[in-house]
C-alpha cells in the first residue's frame, strides 16, 4: 500500500482505536416506490450494483500490516451482496432517532477482519414501523467505512450516487445481477500523497519514531482530556451516539448571524462547546481540540469522489480562555468571548490553509515522519489522550436525482455524519452535515466509559439551546 493515511488507519483499525466513519441518510420512499419489502431490496440491489460500477475505492479490502508484509490495499475478486448488507427493523414508531442513533452505535463497533473477501465498507439498512395511513416510508440507510478507502465527504459521496439511482427505480435490464464480479483493471484508491507534496517546505528531513508536529502528539500537560485511553480487548468497546436535528429555518437564522460576525459555524461550535466544558469541568486548566479540513481544493478532487484527502488543526484553549468563559455574567459578555473564540479559530484555519502550499499540511507533515505506526498506537495506549474533543463538520450538500418516471418517488430527508469512539483519540467528536435546503444534523459521539454520558447529554441539550437562541438574534 502506498497510502499514507491507509497505512495509518490500518494500524488504528489493527488495535481497535479507530473502527469506522459514516454517513447515513434518511429516505423518504412513495409507497408506489416501494409497494413491498422485495422491491425495496430490488431497488436497493440495482442501486448499489451502479454505485459500485461509479466508485473503484468500494471494491477493495484493507489488509493489515503483518510480519512479511505492509498494510495493503486489495482488490477483491466479487462482493456478495450478504456480506455488505445488513437489514434491521424498528418497531419502534415515535423514537426512530433513538433507535437509529442506537444501531449506528453498533455500526460503529464492527472491525473489518476479512479483506481478502469482504471490501472495507458495509451499509446498514433500518426499516422503522410505519404509520397507518402515511403517504412515504422512511428508510435509513447507514454506510459505515474503513477510514483508509473513504473520509467524511467520501461517506456523502456514496449517498449522492446511491440516491441517483435509487431515484431512476429499479432497473430493467439483467445487469445488475450479484455478487458483483469487480472488473481486473480498476485502480486502487487513491493517496494523497500521490496528488501533491506532503511536506514542500521540508520541515525536518529527519523522521522520527512516533513523534509529529501535527494532531499525533502534544504536550497536553494542562489540559483536560477526560479519562486516559482504555481497551481490554478489541471485544470489549461500546461506541455511543447521540443526535441534534436544526430545522433549515433555524439554522438560516444561526448562518445569518455567523455572516454579520464574520465568523464561521465551526468556530461557534467551537464556542458553545467550550463554554459547556468550562462550566461543567471546573477543575479544567485547558482544553485541546481537533479540527479536521478538507484538502481536495488542494488535490484537485470533487466532493463526489470517495477519498480520504484530510488534514486536522489542533487548538489549545488555555485557562485565560476558560476563566473569561466561566465569568460571563450577561449575553452581551457571552456574545465577546464567543466572538473571540471564533475568531481566533477563523484566524487559525485561515493561515493553515495559505501556509499547505507552501509548508504543507501540519498533521500530515506530522503523520509522513513517523516510522513506525504500530509503535505509535502502542505508545498512545500508555500516555494521557492527546485532545478533549474534535469538531468535523463537512459541510451543505446537494443532491441530484436520476431522470426518469422514478425521479419524484424517493426524497433524502437529512444526513447523519457520526464516527466511532476514538480509543485513543479526542473523549468525544461532534461531527456536522447539512443537506442543502434541508436541516443540519450534529452527532456527539464517543467510547462508552471514557466520559460521562450525562455530560453529554447536557452538551447536547445546551447546543441545542444556544443554537436556538443564537438563531433568534437574526
Amino acid at each position: 500500500m502506498g497510502s499514507l493515511l491507509g497505512k495509518y488507519y490500518a494500524a488504528r483499525q489493527s488495535r481497535g482505536q479507530y473502527r469506522s466513519c459514516a454517513v447515513t441518510g434518511s429516505y423518504l420512499f412513495t409507497q408506489d416506490a416501494v409497494s413491498s419489502e422485495d422491491a425495496l431490496v430490488k431497488l436497493l440491489k440495482d442501486s448499489l450494483w451502479k454505485v459500485l460500477q461509479r466508485h473503484s475505492a468500494l471494491c477493495y479490502g484493507v489488509a493489515e500490516k503483518t510480519a512479511n508484509s505492509e498494510a495493503q490495499f486489495i482488490r477483491l475478486r466479487a462482493i456478495e451482496w450478504d456480506d455488505v448488507v445488513e437489514f434491521r427493523y424498528s418497531g419502534v414508531a415515535d423514537e426512530r432517532d433513538v433507535v437509529l442513533a442506537s444501531t449506528i452505535g453498533t455500526a460503529h463497533q464492527h472491525l473489518f477482519k476479512d479483506p481478502y473477501r469482504t471490501p472495507a465498507w458495509k451499509i446498514i439498512v433500518l426499516q422503522h414501523h410505519q404509520v397507518p395511513g402515511a403517504s412515504s416510508i422512511r428508510v435509513d440507510i447507514a454506510f459505515v467505512s474503513h477510514h483508509a478507502i473513504s473520509d467524511g465527504t467520501s461517506c456523502v459521496a456514496f449517498h449522492k450516487t446511491l440516491y441517483y439511482f435509487l431515484s431512476q427505480g429499479p432497473s430493467s435490464s439483467p445487469g445488475s445481477t450479484w455478487p458483483y464480479i469487480v472488473p481486473i483493471s480498476i485502480p486502487p484508491p487513491i493517496a494523497i500523497e500521490d496528488t501533491l507534496q506532503l511536506n514542500p517546505g521540508l520541515r525536518n528531513s529527519q523522521s522520527r519514531p512516533f513523534k509529529s508536529t501535527g494532531a499525533v502528539n502534544h504536550d497536553t500537560s494542562d489540559a483536560w482530556t477526560a479519562a486516559p485511553p482504555s481497551l481490554p480487548s478489541l471485544d470489549d468497546y461500546v461506541s455511543r451516539v447521540l443526535l441534534l436535528r436544526v430545522p433549515s429555518p433555524q439554522l438560516q437564522g444561526v448562518l445569518k448571524v455567523c455572516r454579520r460576525l464574520n465568523i464561521t459555524l465551526t468556530g461557534l461550535l467551537h464556542g458553545f462547546i467550550l463554554m459547556y466544558l468550562s462550566q461543567t469541568v471546573h477543575e479544567a486548566r485547558g482544553f485541546r481540540s481537533i479540527t479536521p479540513y478538507s484538502m481536495r481544493r488542494f488535490t484537485g478532487f470533487s466532493e463526489d469522489e470517495i477519498i480520504n484527502h484530510v488534514s486536522s488543526i489542533v487548538t489549545h484553549w488555555d485557562e485565560s480562555i476558560l476563566t473569561s468563559l466561566r465569568s460571563c455574567r450577561d449575553q452581551q459578555s457571552e456574545e465577546g468571548i464567543l466572538l473571540r473564540i471564533s475568531s481566533r479559530f477563523r484566524d487559525q484555519i485561515t493561515e493553515e490553509l495559505a501556509q499547505v502550499p507552501v509548508k504543507g499540511a501540519e498533521a500530515l507533515v506530522g503523520i509522513s515522519e513517523i516510522l513506525d505506526f504500530d509503535a505509535l498506537c502502542e505508545s498512545s495506549m500508555k500516555r494521557k489522550r492527546g485532545s478533549t474533543y474534535e469538531v468535523s463538520n463537512i459541510g451543505s450538500f446537494k443532491f441530484y436525482h436520476g431522470a426518469g418516471e422514478e425521479a419524484g418517488s424517493v426524497k433524502l430527508e437529512k444526513l447523519i455524519f457520526t464516527q466511532c469512539g476514538m480509543v485513543a483519540g479526542p473523549a468525544f467528536g461532534c461531527s456536522v452535515v447539512t443537506v442543502f435546503g434541508g436541516p443540519m444534523v450534529l452527532s456527539l459521539h464517543w467510547q462508552e466509559g471514557i466520559i460521562e454520558e450525562d455530560m453529554l447529554v447536557g452538551l447536547k441539550t445546551f447546543l441545542e439551546l444556544k443554537l436556538l437562541s443564537f438563531g433568534q438574534g437574526a
